[in-house]
């Protein structure tokens, strides 16, 4: 699983990313659930790209890329 994290604090957005690749997509997305005050997108190994809804409008999604997208949901 690949990972990005959106947050203002870049020590923090570092410190998200290293966590949530170690944890996991499922852990991963459950700790997000119960935060929700960062955005990340990611992509896992089978092909599907996970992002969170603030990232809708900034995101795009690429037409037969071979990747599955999806918006995560709390």
């Amino acid at each position: 699983m690949d990972d990005s994290i959106a947050v203002e604090d870049k020590v923090m957005a570092d410190a998200y990313s290293t966590a949530l690749y170690v944890m996991g997509e499922a852990a991963a997305c459950d700790f997000w659930a119960g935060q929700q005050n960062f955005d990340m997108v990611l992509v896992t190994r089978d092909g599907r790209v996970l992002y969170t809804p603030n990232l809708i409008d900034h995101f795009t999604e690429v037409e037969d890329s071979g990747y599955d997208y999806q918006v995560l949901t709390a």
